[in-house]
């Protein structure tokens, strides 16, 4: 779980859904709709990756979050994927964006190199 005190949000990573859900704390109220999610396209969908090999924008088993109130970015640790995700998340953004970084394993299988011989 993150917290943004700024915009008055809370982002909580939902292991089993494969997503991070954006609630408001304003008016916050047991039972609440979340009012963004990241990692799926909408709220009702939850495969691993968007039903995909890995990509951009899926999720797969995140299980930690970070946010920077500096720059607005949500660190995600997507646990399966074996990477972090850097998502830019101003005070309105695009459900299911894509996350302009991350660090970690490809999006998609890299294709074998060779090692250069030393010389």
């Amino acid at each position: 779980m993150a917290y943004d005190s700024v915009n008055n949000r809370v982002f909580v990573a939902d292991y089993g859904n494969n997503r991070v859900l954006v609630f408001s704390t304003s008016t916050i109220t047991n039972g609440e709709n979340a009012s963004g999610v990241l990692g799926q396209a909408n709220y009702t969908t939850n495969s691993a990756n968007q039903g995909s090999t890995t990509q951009q924008n899926g999720l797969s088993g995140p299980v930690s979050l970070v946010y920077d109130s500096v720059y607005k970015r949500l660190f995600v640790a997507d646990g399966s994927n074996n990477r972090v995700l850097v998502f830019s998340v101003p005070a309105t953004f695009t459900n299911g964006e894509k996350p302009p970084m991350f660090s970690g394993r490809a999006v998609s299988p890299p294709t074998a190199r060779r090692r250069p011989s030393p010389e």
